[in-house]
């Protein structure tokens, strides 16, 4: 994320629902005066959307990647209003339904069929895009096992392609994520995805990088 200027940072307190306003610390062109971050609100699974914005300001965080799955109903306006007074962005944003194979932790009732969840991001992404993300996040699912990957394939193109001329139509790009080996990703390697990505012919997905995911990669420097 960008750093510009002298601008407000929103710090709310934990003892009252008040919020004090101070300027955000500023550094020299090559050295910021402190830390610029945001925090995945998927990392936080026992807060709210609304507790997570709260939090991440107060520790001088700067933005905030945002997961649908956290929203209440009615609630988008409260959370686009209390990120403005926060002083955050969206980073990024995750469909409540973001990997277009199905995963090992969907619940029984949860669709499986890739071309339905694929429509069901689909759906998601007008919403997403008034938090004015930088991307929309999107994965190709994993299995579980690395003997046998999730699949097919194509179904993770055709899910894509589609996904990224929706995005599109809101100026949005689509950050897709590589997931580990491990978790039996069928994409799990850079020189694989991007060679994936390549294929797609749309000029608005690229890599969300993990390292969590990739630490193992090998020659991955």
């Amino acid at each position: 994320m960008n750093q510009t200027g002298n601008e407000p940072v929103a710090v709310g307190s934990e003892a009252s629902d008040s919020l004090s306003v101070r300027p955000a610390p500023t550094g020299t062109d090559s050295m910021p005066a402190s830390p610029r971050y945001a925090v995945n609100a998927w990392t936080t699974p026992h807060n709210s959307a609304l507790e997570d914005i709260e939090q991440i300001a107060r520790t001088g965080g700067r933005g905030i990647g945002l997961y649908e799955g956290k929203f209440q109903p009615g609630g988008d306006q409260a959370l686009r209003e209390a990120i403005e007074l926060h002083g955050l962005e969206a980073t990024f944003c995750v469909p409540r339904t973001w990997t277009i194979l199905p995963v090992p932790f969907n619940t029984p009732v949860t669709e499986r069929d890739p071309r339905t969840r694929t429509e069901l991001i689909c759906e998601s992404i007008p919403r997403l895009a008034t938090f004015g993300p930088e991307v929309i996040v999107v994965g190709p699912g994993v299995s579980g096992d690395p003997a046998e990957p999730a699949g097919p394939v194509e179904a993770v193109a055709d899910g894509l392609a589609r996904i990224a001329d929706v995005a599109a139509e809101h100026d949005l790009k689509i950050g897709f994520e590589l997931l580990a080996e491990r978790r039996g990703s069928p994409l799990h390697n850079l020189p694989d995805i991007v060679k994936f990505i390549d294929g797609l012919g749309r000029d608005n997905v690229g890599v969300m990088f993990d390292i969590w995911h990739s630490w193992c990669e090998p020659d991955l420097h």
